[in-house]
């Protein structure tokens, strides 16, 4: 049936079960509430809370006919609905869609009523299952969420962990540039005459070649940053291509990285 808005309500008892239906009903917009009970003036009192309507049980079935929705929360012993009257309601209504719910304990609405075409019943075990399935899928969702979190958090540790080598690959990529440019002088001046186009193959090659030399020792050290050993292998790359390293930015980095264990480490 979709929403509720615009849906015209019956309610059946005036008890603290049926109060409560009523201010949902109202909250999530519905239209009409009327509100039919053994005690009229109980019906009265509750429909005139929320500004609906109170009919006599006695025209039950005339209300029935003329609603979208039936809410039946009586304290009664028996059956108060039996499927007889659903029968007649329905040719009434021409079959139009009817939805009962049957909130009560025991049941106001007699279970035969859900096999009459049109008609839609849910009892207190139904709606308990309902909630059942929300909550399993809420409590799914929330592990997927976790997962998420924990996926994007390994992410970030290993990005935040590897932060003080960028000093270091910084280095190492100035000191390529320096050998490619030394170099490339060096080649142009001997082979002399080059035309434009010769001399961007030659610098482009040469680019290439830093670039392929350099790409895995920066990947294996921003794997290794992320491990223990993680600043030995950072000394040894800068001793083995004497890097001149800007201590003051390693200083910064290892820095930051120790204020933000100490934080982890009381959060944890």
């Amino acid at each position: 049936m979709g929403d509720l808005a615009g849906r015209n309500i019956l309610i059946l008892g005036a008890g603290e079960m049926s109060s409560l239906t009523a201010k949902h009903l109202v909250a999530n917009g519905a239209g009409t509430v009327i509100v039919s009970n053994r005690s009229h003036a109980r019906a009265e009192a509750l429909a005139a809370e929320f500004h609906g309507i109170a009919v006599p049980f006695e025209k039950l079935s005339e209300s029935m006919q003329e609603v979208d929705i039936v809410i039946s929360a009586t304290s009664a012993a028996n059956f108060v609905i039996p499927p007889e009257q659903i029968q007649k309601v329905m040719e009434q209504r021409n079959h139009r869609p009817l939805l009962l719910i049957d909130i009560a304990v025991p049941r106001d609405i007699h279970p035969d009523a859900a096999k009459i075409p049109g008609v839609e019943l849910f009892d207190i075990d139904d709606l308990r299952e309902v909630v059942d399935k929300h909550q399993n899928a809420r409590k799914i969702a929330g592990k997927k969420a976790e997962l998420i979190i924990e996926e994007e958090m390994e992410q970030f540790m290993k990005w935040h962990n590897s932060l003080f080598v960028i000093p270091t690959i910084v280095a190492l990529q100035q000191r390529g540039e320096e050998i490619k440019n030394y170099q490339l002088e060096h080649a142009f001046n001997k082979l002399g005459g080059l035309t434009e186009k010769q001399e961007k193959i030659v610098r482009s090659m040469a680019n290439s070649i830093i670039n392929q030399l350099l790409h895995t020792p920066i990947t294996n050290l921003k794997e290794f940053a992320t491990t223990s050993q993680g600043h030995l292998y950072t000394e040894i790359l800068q001793n083995l291509f004497s890097l001149d390293v800007d201590e003051e930015s390693v200083r910064t980095m290892r820095s930051v990285l120790q204020k933000h264990s100490k934080v982890k480490t009381k959060e944890g």
